[in-house]
């Protein structure tokens, strides 16, 4: 069957070999090259899935043209400043929500809660983020009240009601 080696030209390879190879190899080289070149999108979604060079993962959440890609690659992110960035500026809300899984920093889940711009579920996930009852109750008189419902529920959570 094929082998973990990649010739230098991953376009004459099939797909089912990249495939395999993504499956197999434990080359982080491999894996980036997949990741940032492979023609086909599940191939880099795949490939991005073993990643853990964090500013390779931050290009692709950046650059790549598939939500799919981008939503494999924020999960995997840390950096809270560059997750508030991917909530305001990626227009796909899934790939939104997932940068918000991984942001906990207060002040910036506040800045995407008070932003009028973003998705309404997108400024609500933020809330269920959001752990520090001060921070929940000072931001109730700044939302609408669909937002001002969601702190309410999340408060009574937080609470244990």
């Amino acid at each position: 069957m094929a082998s973990t080696e990649m010739s230098s030209d991953l376009g004459s390879e099939t797909l089912e070999y990249r495939r395999q190879l993504v499956r197999e190899t434990k080359s982080e080289k491999i894996l980036i090259d997949l990741a940032l070149n492979d023609e086909f999108w599940e191939i880099r979604r795949e490939a991005t899935s073993k990643l853990k060079n964090p500013k390779i993962l931050e290009e692709i959440a950046l650059k790549d043209e598939y939500w799919q890609v981008r939503f494999e690659a924020v999960g995997k992110i840390t950096n809270q400043d560059f997750l508030a960035k991917i909530v305001k500026s990626d227009e796909q809300v899934w790939v939104c929500k997932e940068a918000l899984g991984n942001l906990t920093n207060p002040d910036l889940l506040c800045e995407i809660i008070l932003d009028k711009d973003l998705d309404l579920s997108v400024r609500m996930k933020a809330i269920d983020q959001l752990k520090q009852l001060e921070v929940l109750s000072s931001l109730r008189p700044k939302v609408d009240w669909d937002l001002q419902q969601a702190i309410m529920k999340r408060m009574r959570s937080l609470q244990g009601y």
